[in-house]
């Protein structure tokens, strides 16, 4: 089963008649690999010249009843929002390497900055809050998995005064909104002007869906404060703050209610949610393409023009996959629609899909390393994925090599044939990189894209081979000449 197979789907018989020659279009590539027990990477490779083509597709068919597997949100950087260059942000294999995932994808749109967009919880914890009725993917505390989108209301109550809380863990969109801080946030709130901050002692510095108390203190008027342990600071303006300044006292008690209101009427109640990551728009209900991009605010041109995408879906018995295509580059992977991205997904069998965070987010890594041909010419930082979660295989930790790479360095266009001198069932590796540069299949075809220097593997259970390949651009664009001085 799993080994490279021609992928035999109706392609197009074109046929010349004035000769009588028959033409068959070129053959998509299939291959199969297994990760661990029920997780199997799956390639579909479509040509230049094919009818579909050309189109690079990923899959993680994940089968969620085997004990141990399941499918979790996870944090870039495990935190919200941080100092670095990024805000917080990181790559996927390296959140994947970090939490000893057996596979991920990127997940959730970001504004170039640490927060997800939209709903984001992770075991109970809701870390942001749903949006613009976008949809979310969901792991249930029963181990089942779901796609609903959701309202949020949450509220503030110091005796007989309650003011809203408008959101979670992001910078505030107007000065009258009122935004919760948690410890997962990090380990100071972001700098804001002209606000004031209410200190509230919850345990493990958490806020779920209910209602949670805890002794409550007001600063004053600074632009940023630490979140020490078991504690949520929120930002409050000027108006709040005179409303709430006579009634604190020294043993004053807070209540933070959160609400997550269903928009559909077969969304899972609030309490049920474990993990949640948003995407949008929804595509896929009921086994028919359902893009809902109005509904999801989001343009008609992002559902229309082939796009890099990532995806997930959900079949009638529970299995998951999760898919990314490739785009933006011409001799691999054209992208595609939102419309086109559903019949993939209908084509693996879900019923119920959603449409991630995509273009040079898109991200697909198994085993530590990337699987897919990033658009930008490398990782981007994303603001959080999903991680696939099991038993890691036991194998050999006998060294081995990989051999048929041509004298470096290569040229973008070049094609060379690896192989790796492990012996072990071909099934069992997985050929990747590290996202810079070149692409490799899982038959271990190289291809060079760009000019750079990549490393390229073969991972199979216990031990990997590493090789390292410079490649340049025979054909480097010429910099306009500047204009003499005058």
């Amino acid at each position: 089963m799993f080994r490279c197979n021609v992928v035999q789907t109706a392609l197009v018989l074109m046929t010349a008649t004035c000769t009588g020659v028959r033409a068959w279009a070129p053959e998509a590539i299939h291959y199969e690999r297994i990760i661990g027990q029920g997780v199997v990477l799956k390639q579909d490779l479509y040509p230049v010249d094919h009818p579909a083509g050309p189109l690079a597709i990923h899959t993680f068919d994940v089968d969620t009843h085997v004990p141990g597997v399941r499918i979790s949100a996870a944090l870039a950087g495990d935190t919200v929002w941080d100092t670095d260059a990024t805000l917080g942000r990181e790559v996927v294999s390296k959140l994947a390497t970090r939490r000893k995932a057996l596979a991920a994808v990127n997940a959730g749109f970001f504004p170039f900055a640490g927060n997800p967009i939209g709903l984001h919880m992770e075991d109970g914890n809701l870390i942001t809050e749903p949006t613009k009725q976008r949809s979310s993917f969901l792991r249930l505390k029963n181990g089942s998995y779901a796609i609903a989108s959701y309202a949020f209301k949450a509220t503030v109550t110091i005796g007989a005064v309650s003011i809203p809380l408008n959101g979670l863990n992001r910078k505030p969109e107007a000065m009258a909104e009122n935004i919760a801080f948690t410890s997962q946030f990090g380990k100071e709130t972001i700098k804001l002007d002209n606000r004031y901050w209410l200190q509230l002692d919850i345990p493990n510095g958490s806020l779920q869906t209910g209602s949670v108390s805890g002794r409550v203190s007001l600063t004053e008027k600074v632009p940023q404060v630490m979140i020490p342990a078991n504690t949520v600071v929120i930002a409050i303006g000027q108006q709040t703050f005179d409303l709430l300044r006579p009634i604190i006292v020294d043993g004053s008690t807070a209540v933070v209610s959160c609400e997550l209101k269903p928009l559909d009427a077969d969304a899972p109640l609030a309490e049920e949610i474990s993990d949640a990551v948003t995407g949008a728009p929804r595509i896929l209900t009921d086994g028919k393409v359902d893009v809902r991009n109005k509904r999801e605010k989001m343009s008609e041109s992002f559902s229309t023009v082939r796009h890099p995408r990532t995806a997930v879906g959900i079949r009638p018995d529970g299995s998951v996959v999760l898919v990314t295509v490739d785009g933006r580059q011409a001799t691999l992977s054209r992208g595609a629609s939102l419309s086109e991205l559903a019949a993939i997904l209908i084509s693996q069998g879900a019923t119920q899909g959603l449409n991630l965070d995509g273009g040079g987010s898109s991200a697909a890594i198994a085993r530590n390393l990337v699987v897919n041909s990033p658009s930008d010419g490398s990782q981007r930082p994303v603001a959080d994925a999903l991680l696939i979660s099991g038993e890691h295989p036991a194998g050999s930790t006998e060294p081995f090599a990989i051999t048929g790479l041509a004298q470096s360095p290569l040229a973008i266009g070049d094609v060379s044939d690896l192989k790796d001198t492990s012996g072990r069932p071909v099934e069992t590796g997985i050929w990747g990189t590290d996202g810079k540069g070149v692409f490799i299949d899982q038959g271990g075809r190289l291809r060079v894209m760009r000019a750079g220097t990549s490393k390229i593997s073969i991972a199979y259970p216990g031990k990997e081979a590493l090789a390292t390949v410079k490649t340049i651009d025979p054909n480097p664009p010429v910099k306009p000449k500047s204009p003499p001085a005058k």
